[in-house]
């Protein structure tokens, strides 16, 4: 009886575990385990330090597939609802796909940000195609096939020598990793330049030099419990800032 507990206990923190629903405190524990399992083989400082910032979030809930529920330690009651409290983590993806996508677009398997998707694919303040980040699950579109009609052929809207057209130009062949609740979108140029892209506007605003730099700014960025937004410039720590 004791070895059929342990043996339990031990598939419950692997992360090909049989999935739990209730929120008793050793399934929140296993969770834990679970993330803390995934995320130990991590080589870039910045991830590294992404993972310890999401394990010192409380696990608030886990589905019956995987995902995984993280609350700010303070949120309480205000946060129910609140996205600036709250983290989603989706069970690993399937690696083989990633790692097909990620050549796809041309991406260093040793890279920063083919170590992102491998392990923080799908991550987000939301669940939907909104407020995360993307996974192997949905098309991964670069600017111009996500909305290159407006700026290309005849059905083209803007002037060749406006602003918005000029930042297409340079922005086209950037890649869509992250979409906010707005429409609004974060962009990598193939260079590994981070540029928000403003959709009302059809403009771009740049944000990091980096992947690494732009993983950085996101956890300061979600420690101050905010979440990316154009209100007040998509990375704005505040209104003073």
């Amino acid at each position: 009886m004791k070895c059929i507990a342990v043996c339990a206990v031990a598939l419950i923190c692997s992360d090909h575990a049989p999935q739990f629903t209730s929120e008793s405190e050793l399934e929140m524990d296993a969770a834990k385990a679970t993330l803390t399992k995934r995320w130990e083989s991590l080589t870039h400082p910045p991830l590294i330090q992404l993972s310890k910032f999401l394990l010192s979030w409380d696990v608030a809930y886990v589905s019956d597939y995987g995902l995984i529920e993280l609350r700010h330690p303070d949120a309480g009651e205000a946060g129910d609802g609140d996205l600036s409290y709250t983290f989603y983590v989706h069970p690993r993806g399937d690696q083989v796909k990633l790692k097909e996508m990620l050549s796809q677009f041309h991406q260093d398997p040793e890279s920063c940000f083919a170590e992102f998707m491998l392990h923080f694919a799908g991550l987000g303040e939301a669940t939907d195609e909104y407020w995360r980040f993307v996974d192997e699950k949905e098309p991964w579109l670069t600017l111009k096939n996500a909305y290159g009609e407006d700026f290309e052929g005849p059905d083209c809207i803007w002037e060749p020598d406006s602003e918005n057209k000029r930042d297409y130009d340079v922005w086209k062949e950037a890649f869509r990793f992250y979409t906010a609740g707005n429409g609004d979108v974060l962009l990598m140029h193939p260079d590994g330049r981070i540029a928000w892209w403003v959709m009302g506007e059809a403009i771009a605003q740049p944000v990091a030099d980096s992947f690494e730099e732009f993983v950085l700014m996101y956890i300061e960025f979600r420690s101050k419990g905010l979440i990316p937004d154009s209100d007040e410039g998509p990375f704005a720590m505040d209104e003073d800032e």
